[in-house]
């Protein structure tokens, strides 16, 4: 392992290497190709071996002298021997443009003379001769780097990075070596690269689209060609000085590279036709394209160049770089062949072309037929009205011709719009993730016609990804065991890295997934998956779709994947929503129980609370009987001890009025517990609150005076009347003035005040008060929560009824009673009652 490492690491530093030498050798090139512009020169190009180049311009003086030839060599200029052409052009520079040289060729074995005059080399012989060459090379050796560079793994692109490297330094150093011979007087290595091209042409057949079974079974054979181009090479470096050898050794070497190119095309309209494999005949129909237009276009060029005299030579290497680039494309971008959709806009564009020109020229011939004698041919008016005519016309236009298009060549496509709008209608109504799943997979197999698909949903417990619906395949390579993704699946974890659509050819070529290509390629198989989408929404990872092969054979389309991301976007937020339904359900249920049993307990509570009371209120009643019952106890035992020793003073007497007393106490005291219990319906009337405040001091004139407490008045006339049952509110006046005169001490004040509070707590209502307010103890704080409680009393004397039975008297006149004190500063007790006045019928009924 360690070896092969090393060897791994040894050829990437080789290719390394010949990039960086390539980029200097285009550097060098422009910089030492610059320095030839306006340069004289003898109106031809020599190579290093003194021989004349093909290369030429037809306002050179090579190609209107009859005598001179490509392949002649130049032996002597003005007398002058030459030894390397660079000494040639030295001779002719150091003289003005327009000087005559005399020249002494060799053509085979004849000895010819000739006179030339020099001319000044030009911007634009060197734009035609070396500028978009130059270009081209460059750009087809960017092409091989950055195909390399995104799969560095691939004997594919290998060879492709070679092949475009031997191509650029043809390019770029064949006008040096014709030039400024800046690299080398001896090795010429724009040949050197030229000569190896075929080699990798062939090379290329033996792994592209895929390495074949041959060449896997015999590696070896990769070095022939390369073999045979050295054999090249080493023949044109030996007879350089040999005309007519090097003519035929340079022949051969073009022979060479027409019989690769040849082989090529061949070989991938062969792969095109015979392979059953849907990502090779789509690669092979891409490079067939490719070498179509990069290698016959040229030479169709060039025939027409020949014929018509045109001189842009350099026009002929443009094409060229269509085929590493069809080549690049092929491999990198092996997901999104658009193939028959560039097909459809050729036809398109050129059915559009005939339609509204052949109408154009109708038109136009029409007019003029009928209009010669007038305006005819002469009116730009028509023309301009004929022109904006048929720009109106032409998008409408170009949808029936794409209609006619599509149903003539091609099988009628799915409807993108439709597809997402019938899509988004369903999902927007389903909350179950059965029917999501199955409205997902028969919406793609509607659109596409797929061999299999699969929906997996994650579990939000357990993080597993369950299969919710999938198509079998017809050829049953679905596995129906694979029911579910565990967490921790490579699949899984492939995807939340790269979040977004994986291809198998993807895990087959990428480097980023080689640490998981075995495991990831064998879940692909079992999953008969060629295509695998993620259902993210944010960056949770809701579903999986798993898509098989197109049934037509067809490769995945970028409309196709522009398609489904849409579709499973929408879907991952339909799940999302089901989720979200689900979570809701859940809470809703849980809410459910749990206010059931706080219901539950609330009910236990209110019981307890009742027990509680009805404890209290047995307590409170034993201790307010009991005492009574305790005196009556002790008068009946004395009146019966006095009896029977025939006593009958007035001791006895006295003791009966206590008996009597008692009773009457204990009766009072019943009647406040029955008052308490069922407080009875009041006679409810309008009433003047000041009036019954008036009647309750008057009869509390003597408690007043015994106390010694000044009272204080303060009521506010003409207050609306209330509705109330006057005796019940006479009786809570007189408990809360009673309780304010036991609290103050003598000569203490109290001030009863009443008013109007209007729009209360914004209710709209308005309010009638009276606040009692007295400068006594006061109330501790413990005790004011409990001041209205039954039998809850701090007095000696008292039954703590008083208070309670106010309370409840307000609530009946749906009004309150509230107080404020604190301990040694007095109380204030408010009673505020809702100003009404019944209405005549109400009265009367």
């Amino acid at each position: 392992m360690k070896i092969l490492s090393s060897l791994n690491r040894l050829e990437r530093l080789l290719y390394i290497c010949l990039i960086i030498f390539s980029v200097y050798n285009c550097a060098n090139a422009l910089i030492q190709s610059s320095n030839f512009i306006n340069k004289p020169f003898p109106g031809f190009l020599l190579l290093n071996n003194m021989m004349i180049s093909q290369v030429s311009l037809k306002s050179w003086p090579v190609n209107q002298d009859k005598i001179l030839s490509s392949y002649d060599k130049v032996l002597k200029i003005d007398g002058t021997n030459i030894s390397n052409a660079k000494q040639a052009y030295e001779i002719v520079s150091n003289e003005p443009v327009g000087t005559q040289f005399s020249l002494v060729l060799m053509r085979g074995n004849k000895v010819l003379t000739d006179n030339v005059n020099s001319i000044a080399f030009k911007v634009r012989d060197y734009i035609q001769v070396f500028l978009i060459q130059y270009i081209v090379g460059v750009i087809i050796l960017l092409t091989g780097i950055i195909l390399f560079s995104l799969k560095p793994e691939l004997i594919t692109t290998k060879i492709i990075l070679l092949f475009c490297i031997s191509l650029c330094n043809w390019f770029v150093l064949d006008f040096d070596y014709q030039t400024t011979y800046s690299l080398s007087y001896n090795l010429n290595f724009s040949y050197l690269f030229q000569i190896f091209i075929p080699a990798f042409l062939i090379n290329l057949a033996f792994v592209f689209p895929s390495p074949s079974n041959f060449f896997k079974r015999n590696k070896w054979i990769i070095f022939l060609p390369l073999a045979y181009s050295l054999v090249l090479f080493f023949l044109q470096f030996q007879y350089k000085s040999d005309p007519t050898m090097w003519q035929q050794i340079d022949t051969l070497v073009w022979v060479s590279i027409a019989i690769a190119t040849i082989f090529i095309t061949s070989y991938l309209a062969w792969n095109y036709v015979k392979t059953e494999n849907i990502l090779d005949k789509q690669r092979s129909l891409v490079a067939l394209i490719g070498s179509a237009f990069g290698f016959f276009m040229p030479a169709v060029l060039a025939v027409i160049f020949i014929i018509f005299n045109y001189e842009a030579i350099g026009l002929l290497s443009i094409p060229v770089l269509i085929f590493p680039v069809s080549l690049s494309f092929a491999i990198v971008k092996h997901k999104l062949f658009d193939i028959d959709i560039i097909f459809q806009k050729i036809i398109l564009y050129v059915f559009l072309t005939f339609v509204v020109g052949g109408f154009f020229v109708l038109s136009l011939l029409a007019f003029n037929i009928l209009f010669s004698s007038q305006f005819g041919w002469n009116n730009p008016v028509f023309l301009l009205l004929l022109s904006a005519l048929f720009v109106l016309a032409i998008n409408p236009l170009r949808d029936y011709i794409q209609e006619f298009i599509d149903e003539t060549f091609f099988r009628k496509r799915y409807d993108y719009a439709s597809t997402i709008s019938e899509l988004s209608d369903a999902m927007i109504s389903i909350l179950n993730l059965d029917r999501i799943a199955s409205t997902l997979t028969e919406t793609i197999n509607h659109a596409m016609l797929l061999d299999s698909e699969g929906l997996y949903i994650v579990d939000r417990e357990s993080g597993t990804f369950k299969l919710y619906s999938s198509m079998e395949s017809k050829s049953g390579q679905v596995d129906k065991h694979i029911t579910q993704l565990e967490n921790g699946n490579p699949l899984i974890e492939a995807l939340y890295k790269v979040k977004k659509e994986i291809f198998k050819e993807d895990i087959e070529s990428e480097n980023r997934f080689k640490d998981q290509r075995g495991r990831l390629l064998q879940i692909f198989t079992e999953l008969n998956a060629s295509l695998v989408f993620p259902l993210f929404f944010k960056d949770d990872l809701r579903g999986i779709l798993v898509l098989g092969r197109k049934r037509s054979g067809n490769m995945f389309s970028s409309t196709d994947i522009k398609l489904l991301n849409t579709l499973v976007n929408q879907t991952a937020i339909a799940i999302e929503n089901s989720f979200s339904f689900e979570l809701v359900e859940d809470y809703a249920n849980e809410l459910e129980r749990k206010n059931q049993i706080l219901k539950n307990i609330q009910e236990q509570l209110i019981h307890a609370e009742k027990m509680s009371a009805i404890g209290h209120l047995a307590s409170g009643i034993a201790h307010e009987i009991r005492n009574p019952l305790n005196i009556i106890e002790g008068a009946r035992y004395y009146l019966s001890s006095q009896l029977e020793n025939g006593n009958s003073d007035e001791t006895v007497g006295e003791y009966l009025e206590y008996i009597q007393n008692e009773v009457i106490r204990t009766n009072r005291l019943i009647d406040q517990l029955l008052n308490f219990a069922k407080l009875e319906d009041g006679r409810m009337e309008n009433v003047n609150i000041n009036s019954i405040v008036e009647n309750v001091l008057v009869l509390s004139r003597k408690q007043i005076s015994d106390a010694g407490v000044i009272v204080n008045k303060d009521l506010k006339t003409e207050l609306p009347v209330i509705i109330g049952d006057s005796g019940q509110l006479w009786q809570v006046l007189i408990n809360v003035l009673m309780n304010a005169i036991q609290a103050v001490k003598k000569d203490g004040e109290i001030s009863i005040e009443s008013g109007l509070i209007e729009n209360y707590f914004k209710s709209g209502s308005d309010y009638v008060y009276v606040k009692v307010t007295d400068n006594g103890s006061g109330i501790d704080s413990e005790d004011l929560p409990r001041i209205f409680d039954p039998f809850f009393t701090r007095k000696s004397t008292g039954t703590g009824l008083g208070l309670s039975v106010s309370y409840k008297i307000m609530e009946s006149h749906k009004g309150s009673i509230v107080v404020s004190s604190k301990s040694g500063e007095g109380a204030i007790f408010i009673i505020q009652l809702p100003a009404e006045e019944m209405k005549e019928e109400r009265l009367n009924g």
